[in-house]
């Protein structure tokens, strides 16, 4: 892929892999090449993402997190699909689509 985004900055989608979770947003810092996407894991650790298969629209998984490409419309999808109001687990409620930050990238 060419014309990767190189220094910039991408909104992820993170959460538990195969488990009731509330999904969140975290941001990511591309290279100086583009070719991956740095970013810090809840545990302090920092993952190194491939930029091209994020930005197509696939998913990353590591150590049982999964990261996706924000956008508006699959944050509403990842809501929608943990939702289980509670204090047990999942998500509370599904945010409205102008309530949500603005996506740094889209799919291509």
């Amino acid at each position: 892929m060419s014309n990767l985004p190189k220094n910039e900055t991408v909104k992820l989608i993170t959460g538990v892999n195969g488990l009731m979770h509330n999904p969140t947003i975290v941001e990511g810092e591309t290279s100086s090449t583009g070719k991956t996407i740095s970013v810090e894991h809840m545990s302090g650790k920092t993952y190194r993402l491939d930029t091209e298969k994020i930005l197509s629209g696939d998913a990353e998984f590591r150590k049982g997190a999964y990261y996706k490409l924000y956008t508006k419309e699959e944050m509403r999808s990842s809501q929608k699909a943990n939702l289980a109001r509670g204090p047990v687990c999942g998500a509370n409620e599904v945010t409205d689509a102008e309530d949500l930050p603005e996506q740094t990238h889209s799919t291509r």
